[in-house]
C-alpha cells in the first residue's frame, strides 16, 4: 500500500509539470533537462514551417539528440511508432519542419472536419547520458474559418456562418453578413488567394469563383445580394463556398442559406362603428378615434353601410379580393393581388369573410395590409341605430432596393 501511495504522489507531480517554474521542472526529473512542444496548433496551410519546441536544461547539460516519433498509443503509456525526424536544437529552442508531417492524413486538403490532432512522442537524449520521453498532441486546424460577432461586437470563430435564412429581396445591410478569416500559424506561409463560389439549390453547380477577396479576412453582406443575377426566388437555397489556397494546399468552408418570403406582421383584432365616438381607426396604432378629433392619427373611418374609407390626408387605397387567403398570403402575393384589382379610397357593402388588401404610404414607407371582415351587427338605443363590424388585420413592408 505504501508503494502505491508513493507512485500516486510521483504521478501527481508529473501531471502538474506544466504549471511549474523551470527550476521546479528540472528538480522533478532525474534527467538533464526536458523538451516541451510550444506550437500546439498549426494550420493545414503550414506545410513548410518550423514548429517550435522549448528546451529546458540543467547547468552544464546540452541536448545530444531530439527525436520525434508518432505516438501510436490509444491511451496510457507511450508507444513509439514511425520516426518522423530529428529536431534542430539551438540553445533553449528546437524546431521541427512541418514538411516532415504533411504525409499525415490531417494535412489532406479540403476536409469536412475543422481540425484534427497528431499524437507525438519526443525522445530526447542529453549530454549527461540521461533521456526523457514525452507525449504531445499537435492540432492541425482548417486554414479558413467562419467568424461571427459576439455580444460585445468582437469577431469570434464559429462552427457555422451564423446565417441560415434571409428574406427575399431584403436589401437591409449590416445584418446578414458572412464573415471569414484565414488561419495560418506562421508568417512564412504564403496565402495565394481566397475564392468565393455560389450555387442555387443543392443540385446546382458551383460557379467558377471570384478570387478578388481579401486573403486575411473578409465579409459578404447579403443585403447587397443581386437576386436577379443569381436567379433566386422564394424557397430557393443559396450555397456559398469560400476556399483558401496556399501552394498545393486548399481548404474551404461552405454554408446554405434559405431564401424565405417576406411575411406580414402579427395579426390583430379590432372593430369599427358608425358611432361618432369611435368611428375612426388607425392600423398603425390599433386604436379607435372620435370623429370630432381632427388632429388624431386616424387613417380610416366607418362608411355606411358597413364599409371603410380614407380619412383626412391619409394615403391609403383598398382592393377587395376574391383570390387572397388571409392565413397563407405573404407580402408578395398580397401585392400581386392588389395590383391586379382596381384600387379605390373607399369600400362599402362589406360582408362577413370579405378580404380587403390595402396599400398605405406613411412618410416615405409603403406598406401593404390585409383585412378579413368578421361579424356585422347593429343595435338600437333610444331610437338611434348603431352599426358595427369586427375585423382582423395584419400589415408589413416589403424590403427591397
Amino acid at each position: 500500500m505504501k508503494k502505491n501511495i508513493v507512485k500516486i504522489s510521483l504521478l501527481a507531480l508529473l501531471v502538474s509539470f506544466s504549471s511549474c517554474t523551470q527550476d521546479e521542472e528540472l528538480a522533478m526529473l532525474d534527467a538533464g533537462g526536458n523538451t516541451v512542444l510550444k506550437d500546439t496548433k498549426i494550420s493545414r496551410l503550414d506545410t513548410d514551417s518550423d514548429i517550435k519546441i522549448g528546451v529546458i536544461l540543467k547547468a552544464g547539460v546540452s541536448v545530444s539528440k531530439l527525436e520525434i516519433f508518432y505516438n501510436t498509443a490509444a491511451s496510457g503509456a507511450i508507444v513509439l511508432g514511425t520516426k518522423i525526424g530529428e529536431a534542430t536544437v539551438s540553445g533553449d529552442l528546437a524546431t521541427l519542419s512541418s514538411s516532415k508531417l504533411i504525409a499525415d492524413p490531417n494535412f489532406v486538403s479540403n476536409q469536412s472536419t475543422d481540425k484534427g490532432t497528431i499524437a507525438l512522442a519526443f525522445v530526447t537524449t542529453y549530454s549527461d547520458g540521461s533521456m526523457t520521453t514525452n507525449p504531445y498532441s499537435l492540432t492541425v486546424a482548417r486554414g479558413i474559418d467562419w467568424k461571427i460577432l459576439d455580444d460585445d461586437g468582437l469577431s469570434v470563430t464559429n462552427a457555422t456562418s451564423g446565417t441560415t435564412n434571409i428574406k427575399y429581396l431584403d436589401n437591409t445591410t449590416g445584418v446578414n453578413v458572412l464573415r471569414y478569416a484565414v488561419y495560418k500559424k506562421y508568417a512564412n506561409t504564403v496565402v495565394d488567394n481566397v475564392t468565393v463560389q455560389w450555387k442555387k439549390n443543392k443540385a446546382g453547380t458551383y460557379s467558377v469563383g471570384v478570387a478578388t477577396f481579401p486573403i486575411t479576412k473578409g465579409e459578404i453582406d447579403l443585403g447587397n445580394l443581386n437576386y436577379s443575377s443569381y436567379g433566386l426566388a422564394v424557397n430557393d437555397t443559396l450555397y456559398y463556398k469560400i476556399s483558401v489556397k496556399s501552394g498545393t494546399q486548399t481548404d474551404y468552408i461552405q454554408t446554405a442559406i434559405a431564401i424565405n418570403t417576406q411575411k406580414f406582421g402579427a395579426s390583430a383584432s379590432a372593430e369599427i362603428t358608425d358611432a361618432l365616438t369611435a368611428n375612426k381607426f388607425s392600423f398603425a396604432t390599433g386604436l379607435n378615434y372620435d370623429d370630432a378629433d381632427e388632429d388624431t392619427e386616424a387613417e380610416v373611418e366607418f362608411t355606411s353601410p358597413y364599409g371603410l374609407s380614407k380619412t383626412g390626408t391619409t394615403s391609403i387605397t383598398f382592393v377587395k379580393s376574391n383570390s387572397t387567403d388571409y392565413d397563407t398570403a405573404d407580402l408578395f402575393s398580397a401585392e400581386v393581388d392588389f395590383l391586379a384589382g382596381t384600387a379605390g379610397t373607399s369600400l362599402t357593402n362589406l360582408a362577413q369573410d370579405d378580404l380587403i388588401i390595402y396599400k398605405i404610404v406613411r412618410g416615405d414607407v409603403t406598406s401593404y395590409g390585409i383585412i378579413k371582415v368578421g361579424d356585422l351587427s347593429s343595435s338600437t338605443l333610444n331610437g338611434t341605430t348603431t352599426k358595427t363590424f369586427t375585423f382582423e388585420y395584419k400589415e408589413g413592408t416589403i424590403l427591397r432596393a
